[in-house]
């Protein structure tokens, strides 16, 4: 009874490296270089052992164990994907959904898994990467940064601490230099308005909201290098502040009062409200007055295709899978920062002045 137990047991039992090895007649660390797809010291593996060591794997149904294999390679093969917004951007319309597209795409291609950390939270239930006084982080070999209400001490913390990480977005935090994908909204910004330079407009407004992100900034420095660059009169190409969209028929009211022919709104829901607050006072888009929109995606159910700056988010996600293997290969490249360029489509909403 007891020797049948042993005979079941010994036959449920998983082949191991060294069952490989006997059978190969091999030696342990041959098997292990093979099976791990490494170099197994100075021992030069000729191809012959390793098709006989091929041929034992198969005979005994061996099965690497994953963690031991990576832990041999020195890696997890694991990407961390952290989010500070308060829900984990999956939704279609949220700005970072497509980004996590193009992240798990180039991960995929790149052979690397994705481990979304969601239940790192502080004891006030807000996301955080030291939610217990250790880096949750350390689980993956490197990871991504989304969302824009990240806390900057963490981040601080993280470089310091040189655990490879890449952000969405260009960030400016005092003391570092962290690794970035964003969109060149400067850029963008400044074909917006040669965009309307070109078609006729002198009188071009950018109207902003309250925001002081790195993203908001680079879209009114950019507006402001296109005026100096078009050698446009300050006066006649202002930026306005929409801080109510209760004001929003007001300001649109008084910019067309004072000439302005094109309105520049700094993000999609700005430009909707000034849209709608158009279409209240009865002045025609874009025969009376253009409008183009600096970003997000278009609000469903909306009337009226807007013409807007089109942000490569999926590329961005790619790109930031892309960098941060960049970083796990050589750790002293870093900070590696890009900005990608973004493209405007110009229908809808856009047209020559009046005259």
């Amino acid at each position: 009874m007891a020797k049948r137990r042993a005979d079941t047991d010994d036959a449920r039992r998983r082949p191991t490296q060294a069952d490989v090895a006997r059978l190969a007649g091999v030696s342990p660390a041959i098997v292990s270089a093979v099976v791990n797809d490494r170099p197994a010291g100075t021992i030069r593996v000729s191809e012959a052992t390793r098709q006989r060591v091929s041929d034992a794997v198969r005979r005994l149904g061996y099965v690497p164990n994953v963690a031991a294999r990576n832990l041999a390679r020195g890696r997890n093969r694991i990407l961390g994907i952290f989010s500070y917004e308060p829900v984990f951007p999956l939704e279609s319309q949220s700005f970072y959904h497509e980004v996590l597209v193009g992240i798990e795409e180039e991960a995929e291609a790149r052979g690397y898994n994705l481990l979304m950390f969601s239940a790192a939270k502080n004891h006030d239930g807000v996301r955080s990467i030291y939610a217990d006084e250790i880096n949750a982080l350390q689980l993956a070999d490197a990871s991504i940064l989304v969302g824009t209400h990240e806390r900057r001490d963490e981040i601080v913390r993280l470089a310091n601490e040189r655990y490879p990480f890449v952000m969405i977005g260009r960030r400016d935090i005092p003391g570092i230099e962290p690794s970035y994908v964003s969109g060149d909204y400067a850029g963008a910004t400044r074909d917006a308005v040669r965009a309307l330079v070109d078609l006729g407009h002198r009188r071009i407004a950018l109207v902003r909201g309250t925001g002081r992100h790195e993203a908001e900034i680079d879209r009114r420095a950019g507006f402001t290098q296109a005026r100096t660059d078009l050698r446009l009169d300050p006066a006649h190409t202002p930026q306005r502040l929409l801080a109510d969209a209760r004001d929003a028929q007001h300001l649109c009211a008084e910019l067309i009062g004072d000439g302005v022919t094109a309105i520049i709104a700094e993000n999609a829901m700005i430009a909707r409200t000034l849209q709608r607050a158009a279409r209240r006072s009865g002045v025609p888009i874009p025969q009376q007055l253009s409008l183009i929109s600096l970003g997000g995606p278009h609000t469903n159910g909306s009337p009226g295709r807007l013409a807007t700056m089109l942000i490569p988010r999926r590329d961005m996600g790619r790109k930031a899978v892309e960098i941060l293997l960049q970083l796990l290969d050589d750790p002293g490249a870093a900070p590696l920062q890009t900005q990608l360029p973004c493209e405007l489509e110009l229908t809808g909403t856009v047209g020559p002045p009046a005259h």
